[in-house]
């Protein structure tokens, strides 16, 4: 699908309601209906409620970032552990160390995915546009490094 330009009375084009000086293209046509649905459902209610909403979804990310660093701790732990320790060395935990490095991949991936959204995000809170990672690279590289593993 794509995006749609309107036009106002007299051939002008649409304008955005907080900024009437630039036009505006409507593209929620192109999201996919679960997700229209949840956007509907995210402002049916106050614009306050909207904002503690999207605070909560915030605060989760943060507790998630957290939780993947203190993952990322102990599996450097952990292989710090199976390398120190010659008789770990063996077939039998050698799958084990795969898997941990693997695990390590991931986490690596996503942790920078998270911080350099978090950093854009945060230089930009109030006229917030998709940019760097946070725009095109950071779903793919996710989807794509987790292919790879």
């Amino acid at each position: 699908m794509h995006g749609r330009k309107g036009s106002g009375r007299g051939g002008s084009s649409r304008r955005r309601p907080e900024d009437p000086t630039e036009g505006w293209t409507n593209y929620t046509m192109c999201f996919i209906p679960e997700l229209r649905q949840l956007m509907d459902k995210l402002y049916a209610s106050s614009e306050e409620d909207a904002k503690l909403k999207m605070r909560v979804a915030s605060t989760g990310r943060v507790m998630e970032t957290v939780g993947l660093a203190i993952s990322l701790a102990t599996i450097l732990v952990s292989l710090v552990i199976f390398s120190s320790f010659r008789s770990l060395r063996n077939n039998r935990t050698r799958i084990h160390w795969h898997l941990f490095v693997a695990m390590k991949i991931q986490l690596v991936i996503r942790l920078t995915l998270y911080i350099d959204q978090y950093i854009i995000r945060s230089l930009h809170s109030d006229d917030y546009t998709p940019t760097g990672i946070d725009n095109t690279v950071g779903p793919k590289l996710l989807r794509d490094g987790s292919v790879i593993i």
